[in-house]
């Protein structure tokens, strides 16, 4: 059995979504495949491998999900907690031997969403709702989830104990003005959400956001597109207490810079055209992608 998952992108809404603001959430390109096998052993034989098919984690799992012995801790007790709700509601999926390998077509530097697609893998496989398997181990409002299980972007919408996604194919005409850009370091999101005080949303704030998604998804120009994600990242800031990515290191850049996901890590995207992107070569970052090379714009 083959599976294979998008990874993703949040345009808007970062941080404030965890408060029940809409968020336009974009599928990548690139993502993580899963293939399943049955094994003459005992239990379950997992193999992780990194974009370049090298193996970054191996661990043995009883057939309820109870780690034998692994390379990580860490990523091994993440990977138990999910194998054991699996085991929870679908023990027969775990009653024979298997061998799972899982491959990234991403750097997993990149926080493209290594832990989301394989959450939304094994919810292929086992048919669980992605969300029930994402917390189980991990933490976060969600939306990547919800992208990876249906490998397309849409407006994400998270409430107490649900969520709702609309799907977007998001592919503005001046698409070819739009860069992604990694800044060479990964923010934990976890980390970054546990910081952040949902209870001081104001419902105003919900309400700018929601509507800026919404206009967001039907701007047209170039100019008004600007416009109001640079009021987003100025709203962010605000609420953050941090400085916008662009204040504190591309003060004089014409040209957009908005913050994606978890501040302070990951990629942003730059407005300009390809010429304009020599700016942030010469200031060591060489890891820029157009939008037609990063977004998945349709099923």
């Amino acid at each position: 059995m083959n599976f294979w998952s998008a990874g993703k992108l949040m345009l808007t809404s970062e941080y404030v979504v965890l408060g029940g603001a809409k968020s336009l959430a974009l599928a990548t390109q690139k993502g993580q495949s899963m293939t399943i096998q049955s094994s003459l052993s005992d239990g379950i034989q997992w193999t992780a491998q990194d974009n370049h098919g090298n193996t970054w984690f191996s661990g043995l799992f009883n057939d309820q999900g109870v780690v034998i012995e692994a390379s990580d801790t860490e990523t091994a007790e993440r990977l138990s907690f999910v194998l054991k709700f699996i085991h929870q509601f679908k023990p027969e999926l775990m009653e024979s031997g298997l061998s799972i390998i899982t491959s990234l077509e991403f750097d997993r530097s990149w926080g493209l969403g290594s832990s989301s697609t394989l959450v939304a893998n094994l919810s292929k496989w086992s048919g669980l709702d992605g969300l029930s398997l994402l917390h189980a181990a991990f933490k976060g409002s969600g939306y990547d989830v919800a992208v990876g299980c249906r490998n397309a972007g849409g407006v994400y919408t998270k409430s107490e104990n649900s969520y709702e996604f609309d799907q977007v194919a998001w592919n503005p005409i001046f698409n070819n003005q739009l860069h992604f850009i990694h800044q060479g370091q990964k923010r934990d999101t976890a980390q970054a959400i546990k910081g952040f005080d949902r209870s001081e949303l104001r419902e105003s704030d919900i309400e700018w956001f929601s509507n800026c998604t919404n206009h967001i998804i039907d701007c047209t120009d170039i100019l008004d597109f600007e416009m109001l994600l640079e009021e987003h990242e100025m709203r962010m800031s605000e609420i953050l207490a941090e400085p916008t990515l662009k204040t504190s290191s591309f003060k004089d850049y014409h040209g957009l810079i908005k913050s994606l996901g978890a501040w302070g890590g990951d990629f942003f995207l730059a407005t300009g055209s390809a010429e304009d992107m020599n700016y942030f070569r010469k200031r060591g970052l060489d890891t820029i992608i157009p939008f037609n090379e990063m977004i998945r714009t349709n099923e």
